[in-house]
């Protein structure tokens, strides 16, 4: 499936181990020169491999999804990953990887439909724009213990 239809626009759209009954994991690529390629091989195919459901997506505007002529702000983007979500009906709560800009936009994602997110890793990502994160950056980075962690055999909680 490489092309889905959602908020009126076209996005490219992969998803590695569909058939896994694992947890899914939701890549976010960067802005600009970016696109779902950057998680494809690196991340995704490994997961995928382990027996976690990957879904990668281009941005509105980047890889082989549509440009827009307006609509290109963090939230823009995360009411497409939600929507892309409804298309591919995924219904459980999904992890979401986003990387710099992917980041912001899978924070807002959270914050805009947190009963579909069960958890968010952000890499190189700002905070600005997302209402209230930077606290909780802050504080949780200090204070909080990892709930779960990567290895071999999936998902295990360390708790």
């Amino acid at each position: 499936m490489a092309e889905i239809h959602a908020r009126g626009l076209k996005f490219h759209v992969q998803q590695l181990g569909a058939e896994n009954t694992g947890p899914t994991v939701v890549f976010v690529h960067g802005l600009v020169m970016d696109n779902l390629s950057s998680f494809y091989y690196t991340l995704a195919a490994p997961l995928a491999k382990a027996g976690v459901r990957t879904i990668l997506f281009d941005l509105r505007g980047h890889g082989m999804s549509a440009r827009p002529e307006s609509g290109y702000s963090p939230r823009d983007s995360a009411l497409d990953l939600v929507a892309i979500l409804d298309e591919l009906g995924v219904d459980q709560p999904v992890h979401l990887l986003g990387n710099s800009y992917g980041g912001v936009v899978a924070m807002h994602a959270a914050l805009k439909a947190a009963h579909r997110v069960a958890g968010v890793v952000v890499v190189e990502a700002a905070c600005a724009g997302v209402p209230g994160s930077c606290g909780w950056r802050t504080s949780s980075t200090r204070s909080a213990s990892p709930r779960w962690a990567w290895n071999t055999t999936g998902l295990a909680s360390s708790c």
